[in-house]
């Protein structure tokens, strides 16, 4: 696609939505993003045909126009790269560095959320996108991610919205899975609120340690947990430290993505009691040899 084919964002008469709103999201977007960079613009249609577009980050940051999109407004739906990719392609690996957190909050814009994102997207009646500008570009995908997921289980997001390769529904556009074809757009914007990923990491680490269920195992001469009880939180923090926990039950036991092997869906399943198991096949057994095959320090209760 070349630079003449660039083509402002359509309005209608009844809307003072277009190519303002999409530009105020990629000023955010694009705010460190490197100049080698592309952005991806995944068109979806009303029957299904799916194209890709990928425009060049300094293009983007010096024009006012959005690529080649503007006949598509009410046509397809119209979706943008969460992370910049480093090639054309809208694969894992292509994904560049992230500027942003984000959440896709299908049941409502939560009203507990302990951090204020720096942008939502009310990308139809009742549902929403929020974003979190981080200060420093983020190389470490995988923290991205978990940062991602972390939201979702604590706020009711879509947990399927959280991979790097993730696309996002620009607003400006219509979304065509509606009889009334509703455009979406930006309801907050506050690009002053920009974040630490460690403070976030924190922030969501403190609530998820502080919501998941304790062990079922009785405490050790009522002193403290039992060493079953400490492997299993052992466990439990080096999968949330890395991204790997998916979510947990109210009997204590846990899913995640298994660190044995590449992993895209959740196939690990840990329990205070009854052990674990990954039903991609790594095994299954104790949690004390769950530990030693994840390197996962122990140390007993003092």
């Amino acid at each position: 696609m070349t630079a003449r084919r660039q083509m402002k964002i359509m309005t209608d008469s009844t809307s003072n939505l277009g190519w303002q709103e999409a530009a105020r999201l990629l000023k955010l977007m694009l705010l460190r993003s490197s100049a080698d960079e592309f952005l991806e613009f995944r068109l979806i249609e009303s029957g299904g045909r799916v194209s890709q577009h990928f425009i060049s980050v300094p293009y983007l940051q010096r024009s006012s126009y959005v690529p080649d999109l503007g006949d598509v407004n009410g046509v397809a739906n119209v979706y943008h790269s969460a992370i910049p990719r480093t090639r054309r392609r809208g694969t894992a690996s292509a994904c560049g560095l992230a500027n942003i957190v984000w959440a896709d909050f299908d049941e409502g814009f939560p009203d507990d959320l302990p951090v204020a994102p720096s942008l939502v997207v009310e990308s139809s009646p009742g549902k929403a996108q929020a974003y979190w500008l981080l200060n420093t570009p983020c190389a470490d995908l995988g923290r991205i991610e978990w940062v991602n997921r972390s939201i979702a289980a604590l706020h009711h997001g879509d947990g399927n919205a959280c991979d790097r390769a993730r696309v996002l529904r620009l607003p400006g556009f219509r979304n065509l899975k509606y009889p009334t074809r509703p455009y979406a757009r930006i309801v907050e914007y506050r690009p002053d609120r920009q974040h630490q990923l460690d403070d976030l990491e924190g922030i969501f680490k403190a609530h998820i340690v502080r919501d998941t269920p304790q062990p079922l195992v009785r405490p050790l001469n009522g002193v403290g947990p039992s060493w079953l009880g400490l492997v299993y939180r052992r466990i439990v923090e080096y999968l949330s430290e890395r991204g790997y926990l998916a979510h947990s039950s109210a009997d204590g036991s846990v899913t995640a993505r298994c660190p044995m092997h590449e992993d895209k869906n959740p196939s690990l399943s840990i329990h205070p009691v009854r052990g674990w198991k990954c039903f991609a096949g790594c095994g299954e057994g104790r949690l004390t040899a769950l530990a030693f095959k994840l390197g996962v320090s122990v140390r007993r209760w003092p």
